[in-house]
């Protein structure tokens, strides 16, 4: 027994060159981000309208001001930090990230004491002050991570990998963050219990940011590229990034495909929460177990998902995760029972699992593949640029679901909704997400990266970044083509 385990431990982690131990912390050290981004744009949204009292429409607004500022804000940030020399002293990305955490967590803490009593230009002002410093920090932060673990992380196989520990580290954590809205925003509401629960979990999350930050150290060795255009001209760097990333079809892609996503599988613990509270009018405790039974569900799914991407490569394994949220969502429509709503969001589930694996290794095929025609590294550029496309996805995403239930009359404040809100509620949970995920596999099926491309720019990748110097300009002088 014993034997077939280490068997089957060595068949899901296969990587030679990082242990588990050093996939487990470059994980870790994303999951406080993520979660911060999870409390924002999900919990935060509920507790907005449904305990704090403000207008949905309000709400969505203030979420779409915040995206336009992200236009800004991203690129200067990912430009920065490409340019940015390693320190020897002080290391460059880590250092970064150590160095910015509280800038979004304390802002995160101040948005909870939001009163619904204040005027609509208070309420806007104060959102938006403390949004725009989180935001910053936010986004210096999550370039930070992805530069560095990309650096670090440096094959398809293993970038799968890696997905796998973060999706199950993400999950773990998210298990007990949900707990707050469960008990707390479905049903029955205390809202001083709520408010307090939501101030303990986000310093929680700050001692997560402090504890995983510390687990990591900065290599000289990984930034050996990345230092050469230190000394370069802003606007000729500008002007060559832009048409290197022009021709990067992966990207185009990705980001389109990124718009999307938001609109379906991606934003279904939200349209769980609505359906399970006015729809199903489920009490906390049957919402819990669901969720809880679904998560286990895709835990038990989630370790077959590296050898799935082996055998098919990422754009079929893709592709195939795709179908069951798509059924998913065109059968919730006609969902009234509890029963049924455990089968939908399984599926629902189960597709956001596989998918959240499956899709780690794109972005970094697409700056390996850059890196490759161009000789350059740039990955502060492109995150901060994609950054910049998909950050407006999220507000866009929250305005149009807040858009349809303000249309159809949703009203927080009500115990019970009017047949025309649910109505709403089923539109913008069910219909707009299917269609959604249709227009999601369109989207795939135009990615580049066939299983032939990814092995090509794998083996190159491996020859750059674990060769020496001679390797690297053999590499540079014969890029794909």
């Amino acid at each position: 027994m014993k034997e077939k385990l280490q068997g089957l431990w060595k068949k899901i982690f296969s990587s030679e060159h990082l242990s588990f131990k050093d996939l487990f912390f470059v994980s870790l050290v994303g999951i406080p981000g993520q979660l911060s981004s999870f409390l924002l744009y999900t919990m935060y949204l509920k507790y907005f309208t449904d305990v704090v009292g403000l207008k949905p429409q309000l709400v969505g607004v203030i979420f779409l001001v915040l995206s336009i500022w992200n236009m800004v804000n991203d690129p200067i940030t990912g430009v920065w930090l490409d340019r940015m020399s390693y320190d020897p002293k002080k290391g460059k990305y880590v250092h970064i990230m150590r160095k910015v955490f509280p800038a979004i967590v304390i802002p995160a803490f101040g948005m909870i004491f939001v009163q619904g009593s204040w005027q609509n230009w208070v309420v806007i002002t104060f959102l938006l002050v403390l949004m725009f410093i989180y935001e910053t920090a936010h986004t210096a932060y999550s370039i930070s991570n992805a530069s560095y673990t990309i650096l670090r992380v440096t094959t398809s196989e293993e970038r799968v990998e890696l997905s796998l520990i973060t999706n199950y580290l993400a999950n773990i954590f998210s298990f007990f963050i949900t707990l707050i809205p469960l008990f707390l925003l479905v049903g029955e509401t205390n809202d001083t219990l709520v408010t307090i629960a939501l101030a303990g979990i986000t310093l929680l999350n700050a001692g997560l940011y402090w504890f995983a930050t510390g687990k990591i150290k900065d290599d000289p060795e990984l930034y050996k590229n990345d230092m050469k255009n230190a000394d370069a001209q802003l606007l000729e760097d500008l002007k060559h990034y832009a048409g290197d990333l022009f021709r990067s079809k992966g990207f185009w892609v990705t980001r389109l495909y990124s718009y999307i996503a938001p609109l379906g599988v991606s934003f279904y613990f939200t349209y769980f929460l609505y359906y399970m509270d006015h729809i199903v009018e489920s009490t906390s405790t049957q919402a819990f177990i669901i969720d809880t039974t679904v998560g286990l569900l895709m835990f038990a799914v989630m370790p077959f998902i590296p050898s799935l991407h082996r055998k098919l490569g990422v754009k079929k394994a893709y592709l195939l995760a795709l179908i069951p949220a798509t059924i998913g969502f065109a059968i919730l429509y006609f969902v009234n029972t509890i029963w049924g709503v455990f089968f939908v969001f399984a599926m629902i589930v189960i597709s956001h699992g596989a998918l959240s694996v499956i899709g780690g290794p794109i972005g970094g095929l697409i700056i390996d593949e850059d890196e490759q025609r161009s000789g350059v590294r740039k990955t502060g550029f492109f995150n901060s640029i994609g950054g910049l496309l998909v950050k407006p996805a999220d507000g866009l995403r929250t305005l149009i679901f807040t858009t349809v239930l303000a249309f159809y009359g949703y009203d927080g404040t009500l115990k019970v909704q009017s047949p025309r809100a649910i109505e709403g509620l089923r539109v913008s949970s069910s219909v707009i997400p299917f269609m959604a995920m249709l227009l999601y596999i369109a989207a795939v099926l135009l990615l580049p990266y066939t299983k032939e491309v990814e092995e090509q720019i794998r083996d190159r990748a491996l020859e750059l970044r674990r060769g020496g110097d001679d390797e690297s300009s053999t590499i540079i002088n014969n890029p794909i083509q």
